[in-house]
């Protein structure tokens, strides 16, 4: 019985890092593009990165469909530990931003490329 406990919870976090995987390249392709679009530039980086996630996180999340797929794909049943949120969209809006935060790959400047040897390379 244990042993089939563990292997769920392991499908469940493989089928959630999936997920987070999956927007955290998003994000990354579309922060990129505005950093060759000349949006955004390195030494502003640090202060424009949380804005565009943030941005993003709130545009994924238009739909209550998008909002419940978020939910079932995080395992977001237990509300105690998020700051008391109103409603299933502050629900999945929290989930996805503390999973990108505790990933930290869309926030990490060396994941993006902002000079031609950046490119080149």
């Amino acid at each position: 019985m244990f042993k089939h406990i563990c292997a769920l919870q392991t499908l469940k976090l493989k089928i959630m890092n999936t997920y987070i995987k999956n927007l955290e390249k998003e994000i990354i392709e579309i922060v990129q593009d505005e950093i060759l679009a000349g949006y955004i530039e390195e030494r502003e980086f640090e202060d424009k990165i949380s804005d565009r996630v943030h941005e993003f996180v709130d545009n994924h999340l238009i739909y209550y469909a998008d909002q419940i797929k978020v939910i079932q794909e995080l395992h977001l049943y237990d509300f105690s530990e998020m700051d008391n949120p109103q409603n299933i969209g502050q629900v999945a809006y929290f989930g996805i931003l503390d999973e990108l935060y505790n990933s930290g790959e869309v926030f990490f400047k060396h994941n993006y490329k902002f000079t031609l040897a950046d490119l080149v390379d």
